[in-house]
């Protein structure tokens, strides 16, 4: 497997999200079922502060200029509820215990740590949670296009072969009768 696997398994993503609510990882699990649920990159997630989602139906993020709205569904919502519940609006929303934004390298330690506990698979990395939305999001919808626009890509060959469709759609494709 290449390393960022797409986990196509919904048990799987539970298995994750149970393992953060046993331990207690509020925080965690709040940007675990984030990026699975949005397809944010890591750095914009770990950019957020409170304010950019407390009480908010929506993330908005710019991406090459162009200002976009992502959904927050009900279960992001109560843990961005229950995380920020005391935290002041200026503070980071993924922050370290002494206070501190947490970067990338944590996130990736932190959640090799609970893959290797969880004996999952070594090939799931933090890419592969972006690329996990992006399949489970297509096989919901099919729509390619929205996919390519979210993640900034230059073409929907480029969206497919990163969310590993390998398919050959012509299957899909109708003769117009004009």
């Amino acid at each position: 497997m290449e390393s960022g696997c797409i986990i196509k398994e919904k048990g799987v993503l539970e298995q994750i999200k149970d393992y953060y609510r046993k331990n207690g990882n509020t925080r965690d699990l709040l940007l675990f079922t984030l990026a699975i649920n949005t397809g944010l990159k890591l750095n914009e997630l770990l950019d957020l502060n409170v304010s950019d989602v407390k009480e908010k139906d929506s993330i908005t993020i710019i991406q090459a200029g162009v200002e976009k709205h992502i959904p927050l569904t009900s279960e992001i919502k109560d843990l961005i509820s229950v995380l920020t519940s005391e935290m002041r609006d200026e503070s980071p929303l993924f922050k370290s215990g002494l206070g501190r934004r947490i970067d990338r390298t944590t996130v990736y330690r932190n959640f090799k740590d609970a893959c290797k506990e969880m004996q999952l698979d070594n090939d799931i990395t933090l890419a592969s949670l972006r690329k996990t939305f992006g399949y489970h999001y297509y096989k919901t919808y099919g729509d390619l296009s929205m996919l390519q626009w979210l993640f900034n890509q230059n073409s929907v060959l480029d969206t497919m072969k990163y969310i590993g469709l390998n398919e050959d759609l012509s299957s899909r494709f109708k003769v117009m009768n004009l």
